[in-house]
């Protein structure tokens, strides 16, 4: 299974997950379509919640046609994407459940994952160079970081979704995991 790759940038977007939603059947399903913006004026997260977008952080969103029973394992291939491309480049980050990464013992990253018929949309906020009241920043090179995860998604997603998770279940299992003391 190959895809090509595509990518749409935005300066100012609502929500790169809602304009994945919106428009989930127009994209190339032979392709991995990223959404990517600078700025997202109504951010979201789980359970409707608010993400808090800073201006210049990662905001992405992914769309691809997936396989049945593959959308329960996208919060973990998701997390594990972004954990991996975090801890190389030297900053140590906390998976907590069900879908959030943690730095110096705050939030630095949400994940929100939605199927839209036959397509999976995997989102993501990490902030890179800055953060709202409350959560933390990892201080990468927002570019570079977001080099570093595209190339996880992209160069893993095959195999996820020809095989589901379990090919990642070992790396899956040395994650660190947050817990409140």
């Amino acid at each position: 299974m190959t895809f090509k790759r595509k990518l749409l940038f935005f300066d100012t977007i609502e929500s790169t997950h809602e304009y994945a939603k919106e428009n989930a059947t127009y994209f190339d399903p032979d392709s991995l379509t990223c959404i990517r913006a600078y700025e997202q004026t109504h951010g979201k997260g789980q359970n409707e919640r608010v993400w808090i977008s800073l201006k210049g952080n990662l905001l992405v969103s992914y769309i691809v046609k997936i396989p049945p029973n593959v959308y329960p394992e996208s919060a973990n291939f998701l997390s594990l994407c972004l954990y991996q491309a975090i801890d190389l480049k030297g900053k140590h980050v906390l998976f907590k459940e069900p879908n959030d990464l943690y730095y110096e013992g705050k939030k630095c990253a949400g994940f929100l994952c939605h199927q839209a018929a036959d397509r999976l949309i995997l989102s993501f906020g990490l902030n890179t160079i800055k953060a709202p009241e409350g959560f933390s920043a990892i201080g990468f090179d927002t570019d570079e970081i977001f080099k570093e995860i595209d190339n996880n998604i992209f160069s893993w997603i095959p195999t996820f979704l020809k095989k589901g998770f379990s090919p990642f279940e070992e790396e899956w299992n040395r994650v660190r995991r947050f817990t409140k003391n």
